[in-house]
């Protein structure tokens, strides 16, 4: 079938009502929406592609920078550093609303390209004052004079209450990367579910394997350049972390003339604009489907169930396996390139294979290949950074398939008309479980394991007993993961199964009343947690994965 650019996107959008011969001709194959595949490879959409490259980039970038500041130059603990991450991730929870923004408010007439170039100013900005306006405090470990670090002596303890600024700004700036690639998963969406069935998450898979080719660009650039001493990189030099961030804040602004002028977009009708009504009656008929309500559910549960990790990881990586930026970001971008490979066998291969064997084998793989480097690394057989760096490369093409088949199940469940809201509904609701079980897993491993796995000199006296510690902490992390296979069910087995339960699950307004009002607890909840571990005042409680707080009494 000859492909058709975006113009046919507007003829059927402008003339819903097509010749039936034409209907029955174009759907045919499958395919959930009239007017053919989108050649997305095309220079006039070019841009669609960028937003993934540019969003891999940045957002790894942010994540790879974290280490090397919290850990190593602030010494953060492990469970403060973590709630950090989540507090920067937290802006992913709010994808429904910038959804919700892009989809009901069109600007010019187009409801994508002046929000991506919004969001990419946002980004930039917020880079920018990092770089030029907010140089670190001094360390907290001395440096002798050999460039390391001297552990047994503390020259700046304030050092490691001095991270939430940074982490404050990093979330703004990911609200504007964020804002970027929701207006991208709508037009993902769009693209998608004009493939016929056999084809459809193609254009899913490739602009994953953009955003993961985005992704080993910022590990190069934070690896090679963000990798002195101070961040307990192998080089005797390296750029500071306030430059990084400039050099960043340029990189994102050039995305704003691209997604201006590269990006393809039909304009609206004037006379038929969409509104917040119409968006939010497109998701509600979505979220009322019995169909829907069973993958909210295992997206949800499954997630803050099998996303319980132990804290203890951070210290491991750094103060057993030894492990340097340069080495953990060469990696890392190694593993990326198995990822993006991983991608490609699914989108070459693994379609149409059943959605729940996928996830199954890849979980239990997993596990299996995280085992022997970890346990050998804990109880120190073999304490070698390549060696324990070695498992990331391993799970890289389990990790891929688990990751996609996930978001092939939301082009399935989206209505038209409300793609970009139904698309960040319902990955905010995966979003969400991920800082869930963060906050689940400082609760559990901070309360009942002991000695506490955030304290550094735990893991300097390496003594047996605290190994079996650690040791226990991962077997439950292990036990979370399994245990969230028992939810399997509730997904659909493949395209087939998600269609024929839409239309024969029974629909309510108690999915959807249920479905809003859990979403908004569990994101007050998290968001509470994750603040409350962060603040100085507060991040000895118990609950936010602290050893608990000295209250003072007064006299």
């Amino acid at each position: 079938m000859k492909q058709k650019g975006v113009s046919g996107r507007e003829n059927s959008e402008s003339n819903p009502l097509l010749p039936e011969e034409k209907k029955k001709d174009t759907l045919g194959n499958g395919a959930l929406e009239a007017g053919g595949e989108i050649d997305v490879l095309n220079i006039s959409r070019m841009g669609y592609l960028c937003q993934y490259f540019a969003v891999g980039m940045l957002s790894t970038a942010i994540r790879s920078m974290a280490y090397g500041l919290y850990i190593c130059y602030l010494n953060v603990p492990s469970y403060v550093s973590s709630s950090q991450q989540a507090i920067i991730d937290m802006a992913w929870s709010f994808k429904i609303l910038f959804a919700l923004i892009s989809d009901s408010f069109p600007v010019f007439g187009c409801r994508r390209k002046p929000y991506m170039a919004f969001g990419w100013s946002i980004a930039s900005i917020c880079l920018g004052v990092i770089a030029w306006s907010m140089p670190l405090p001094p360390a907290y470990y001395c440096m002798g004079s050999d460039r390391k670090y001297n552990t047994s002596a503390v020259c700046n303890e304030d050092a490691s209450k001095d991270g939430a600024s940074y982490a404050a700004l990093m979330a703004l700036a990911t609200c504007g990367y964020m804002l970027a690639d929701v207006c991208g998963d709508a037009l993902t969406v769009q693209y998608a579910r004009r493939e016929s069935s056999k084809r459809r998450g193609s254009t899913q898979t490739l602009a994953y394997m953009v955003r993961e080719m985005g992704s080993m660009m910022g590990v190069l650039m934070v690896g090679f350049l963000m990798n002195g001493p101070e961040y307990n990189g192998s080089f005797s030099w390296g750029l500071s972390f306030n430059a990084i961030c400039g050099i960043l804040a340029i990189v994102v602004l050039v995305q704003v003339p691209i997604s201006l002028f590269l990006v393809e977009e039909p304009e609206l009708d004037p006379t038929n604009l969409p509104n917040c009504s119409t968006a939010c009656s497109s998701v509600g008929t979505m979220l009322s489907s019995g169909a829907t309500f069973e993958v909210v559910m295992y997206i949800l549960l499954a997630g803050c169930i099998g996303g319980i990790f132990s804290t203890a990881s951070a210290e491991i990586t750094l103060y057993w396996a030894d492990v340097q930026n340069l080495q953990s970001s060469l990696f890392t971008f190694a593993s990326s390139l198995v990822f993006v490979a991983g991608l490609w066998i699914t989108r070459k291969y693994l379609l149409n294979v059943s959605w729940r064997m996928l996830i199954m084998v890849t979980a239990i793989a997993m596990v299996v290949a995280d085992v022997p480097f970890t346990f050998l690394t804990i109880f120190g057989v073999v304490r070698n950074q390549y060696f324990f760096l070695g498992e990331s490369f391993i799970v890289a093409i389990p990790r891929a398939t688990m990751f996609i088949v996930n978001a092939f199940v939301v082009v399935e469940l989206a209505e038209e008309g409300g793609e970009g809201l139904a698309y960040g509904f319902l990955t905010t609701v995966g979003n969400l479980s991920g800082t869930v079980s963060t906050v689940l897993s400082n609760f559990i491993f901070g309360k009942f394991f002991s000695p506490s796995l955030s304290d550094s000199k735990n893991y300097v006296n390496d003594t047996l007993a605290f190994r079996q510690t650690v040791a226990w902490s991962y077997v439950l992390s292990y036990t979370c993961s399994f245990a969230a296979l028992l939810l399997l069910p509730l997904l659909p087995n493949q395209k087939e199964e998600t269609q024929e339960r839409k239309r024969t699950r029974p629909r309510s307004c108690y999915f959807t009343w249920i479905t809003c009002v859990l979403l908004g607890l569990v994101l007050a909840f998290s968001f509470s947690l994750n603040v409350l571990s962060i603040l100085p005042s507060t991040m000895c409680l118990e609950i936010a994965g602290g050893t608990g707080c000295e209250l003072a009494i007064p006299m």
